[in-house]
């Protein structure tokens, strides 16, 4: 049966087995079979063990920096970067993806937000080049490379290129006036100072103030008048409320005088 249903794993095996017979050693039975089986010994991916997984422990904020290439778009690539802590992201337009590009990119980020303690990148061409490694030992920065088996080690970086590659392609296409480096600043800025799912935008997380904006959207709230009729029924739905508390605090003191008598 094995064989007829073309060299099944052991799970799909037991499964079709279930359904036509029984026997308290099927599982065994079945594991054993395709240890056994030539074909399969020959054609299936050998059992690798997994390595330990080595989690990374937290960093203060501008101290890890994920940094990664995304494009082309438009023409242009983007080299972002992103802090770890606090997911305040930056980016920088280019046109190619170079060791000499990367090098100018941290240079600013230093000058900008100090020496960062570790960097994390995948393993492009770029950044495994001889020039980078080199220029970040200089600087004392410890650089890490996600390995082709677990690429969400630069996870946070791969959904920020996401991210800022739709703002970037709306804004620009909205603001026909911007230059396409004024458009990713844009860009940015809406990426920095949207609040996330907790409520805080990278820009507070990183600064502890919000980002004052030139011209920001003021609330508007409805002032509509009452009417007579909804001025009477909040009133009669108070005076209900009131009734029932008071009902209640009665019951209760008659409650403590019933058990103590």
């Amino acid at each position: 049966m094995h064989r007829n249903f073309g060299h099944v794993t052991a799970g799909i095996l037991i499964s079709e087995l279930q359904q036509l017979y029984w026997h308290p050693d099927m599982v065994l039975i079945s594991q054993e079979t395709i240890r056994t089986c030539e074909s399969c010994q020959l054609t299936l991916a050998p059992n690798i063990p997994s390595i330990p997984l080595q989690p990374i422990p937290p960093a203060l904020p501008l101290q890890r920096w994920e940094i990664d290439f995304t494009g082309p778009i438009l023409g242009f690539y983007l080299l972002n970067s992103i802090d770890y802590a606090t997911g305040y992201g930056i980016s920088h337009l280019c046109f190619s993806m170079n060791h000499e590009t990367i090098i100018n990119f941290i240079k600013n980020l230093i000058h900008t937000y100090g020496t960062p303690v570790d960097m994390i990148s995948d393993n492009g061409s770029s950044f495994v080049a001889a020039e980078t490694k080199a220029f970040l030992k200089r600087l004392n920065i410890k650089f890490h490379q996600t390995t082709p088996y677990h690429p969400r080690t630069n996870g946070r970086c791969e959904k920020f290129n996401g991210i800022i590659k739709i703002i970037w392609s709306s804004v620009w296409s909205q603001l026909k006036e911007l230059s396409p480096e004024g458009a990713l600043q844009k860009a940015l800025q809406i990426y920095n100072t949207r609040p996330s799912e907790h409520g805080y935008s990278p820009h507070f997380f990183l600064f502890g103030v919000a980002l004052r904006l030139a011209n920001p959207i003021s609330p508007v709230f409805y002032t509509g008048e009452e009417t007579s009729e909804e001025t009477a029924a909040f009133v009669k739905d108070l005076a209900k409320r009131k009734i029932e508390k008071l009902n209640m605090l009665l019951n209760s003191i008659n409650s403590i005088k019933a058990s103590q008598s």
